[in-house]
């Protein structure tokens, strides 16, 4: 029966190891797991960032792919039809518009004053623009033009010679729905002289319900027939008004700044009559004075 049974002590041997030989077949856990997972962690973190930014960016092509299909595939509206507008100064001209060689003489109705003023340039023109709005590229604008100088050779109050110019500012192209008629003549001061000054006011404008509520700085008041002004007689006067700042007008010697002025034009004949509101300039005191036509020719 002995040979039989295990032999206990070998078996011993077998299962019962030496610490140091267990060592080498089960090493001992260092850094190295640790490491593993942050670079799996930061691996992975990586790729939804990469990926995320990628979906972004195919998000973007596709829609601007599929935008450019929608707009290539998109119809054009037709082109309209070309259309030419013009417009002339009409009835304006009878106004303002008068030839070299023509004078006016007015009369200070305070200090007796006489100023005359002759034209030196007169000038009519074309100005054409084209449309650049989506609403006006088809419409081409002609509009009638004109400048005019006028002289004096008259010394006012401060030591100074004036001239005027007077142009017709036009209309806009571009005016949405479409550039109706517009024009306004806007008179220039230019002085020489020791206190010499400028300004600018717009004295006449055409078509004359431009500002029918007369709420403007400027406006077209009233029509006046058979306008007596001393001898003289005039059959149409359209009255304008500058509310205030009227700074292109003729000064006497007694000096006078801005106020309000009403102007008076005569068809066929031109400015006639300037009343000015204002003050003087020495001491304050209020000065309503005029300057009035004393005589004039008009060369057609």
């Amino acid at each position: 029966m002995q040979h039989l049974l295990p032999n206990n002590n070998h078996a011993r041997k077998r299962r019962l190891l030496p610490l140091g030989d267990k060592d080498k077949h089960f090493p001992a856990a260092g850094p190295w797991p640790v490491f593993s997972a942050l670079f799996s962690i930061v691996h992975t973190f990586l790729n939804f960032v990469f990926m995320k930014a990628l979906f972004k960016h195919a998000s973007l092509i596709i829609a601007g792919t599929l935008l450019c299909v929608f707009h290539s595939c998109k119809r054009e509206p037709p082109p309209k039809d070309p259309i030419t507008i013009t417009y002339g100064l009409d009835d304006a001209k009878n106004y303002m518009c008068f030839n070299k060689g023509s004078y006016w003489v007015y009369e200070h109705d305070i200090t007796k004053e006489i100023d005359s003023q002759w034209v030196q340039d007169l000038a009519i023109g074309q100005s054409t623009q084209k449309g650049r709005e989506e609403w006006s590229k088809h419409i081409t604008l002609v509009q009638e033009t004109f400048y005019i100088d006028v002289r004096s050779n008259f010394i006012d109050g401060h030591g100074n010679i004036s001239r005027w110019t007077i142009r017709s500012r036009v209309q806009n192209v571009d005016a949405f729905p479409y550039p109706g008629r517009a024009y306004k003549f806007d008179k220039t001061l230019i002085q020489s002289g020791p206190k010499a000054t400028s300004g600018e006011n717009t004295v006449f404008y055409h078509p004359f319900n431009l500002c029918p509520k007369k709420d403007c700085f400027y406006y077209f008041d009233t029509i006046l027939t058979n306008f007596k002004l001393g001898s003289l007689s005039f059959d149409t006067v359209r009255r304008f008004k500058i509310v205030q700042n009227d700074y292109v007008m003729q000064q006497c010697r007694d000096y006078c700044g801005g106020g309000k002025s009403d102007y008076y034009y005569a068809k066929g004949v031109g400015l006639i009559k300037i009343y000015n509101e204002s003050s003087r300039m020495v001491d304050g005191a209020l000065m309503n004075h005029s300057w009035n036509l004393k005589r004039y020719r008009i060369v057609k």
